[in-house]
């Protein structure tokens, strides 16, 4: 087996692996849907009233109370002093730059006008063509 059959091999068992896989999630996922609940229900209840008298009355010595969290008191904003910032006017600082070199301003160009159809002939050029166009054969015209 030369190692292309054995990469191919590889690669297609694990593709078939995730496939089982996800299958077997699935139906297991499926099934636990339909399960009994771990949980029991009683039959019967009990009363509330014996539940109230179950519970104890716990007495505290204000010793062992719990002290309640008191909160520092933060003084009322509107009725603090203002206090006056001194501050300095900060200095406008100039940084030299180096002087940029500019380019020499262009010269202007003048667009030249688009050429429409052909270029004029002039007389010699009309007489060589016409004597290409006699050595020109062509179909014959059909008759009507």
């Amino acid at each position: 087996m030369d190692i292309q059959s054995t990469l191919t091999l590889a690669i297609e068992i694990i593709f078939w692996a995730m496939i089982v896989l996800m299958l077997n999630d699935f139906v297991n996922g499926f099934f636990n849907n339909f399960t009994q609940p771990q949980y029991t229900v009683s039959a019967q209840l009990p009363s509330p009233v014996a539940e109230i008298k179950d519970i104890p009355n716990p007495v505290v010595a204000e010793s062992e109370a719990p002290q309640e969290y008191q909160p520092e008191e933060i003084p009322d904003p509107w009725k603090l002093e203002v206090e006056t910032h001194t501050t300095t006017e900060p200095q406008t600082v100039v940084i030299p730059f180096p002087t940029l070199r500019l380019l020499p301003p262009a010269q202007e160009v003048q667009p030249q006008p688009k050429r429409r159809g052909r270029p004029k002939k002039s007389g010699d050029s009309i007489q060589s063509t016409a004597k290409t166009e006699s050595r020109k054969r062509g179909r014959p015209r059909k008759s009507a």
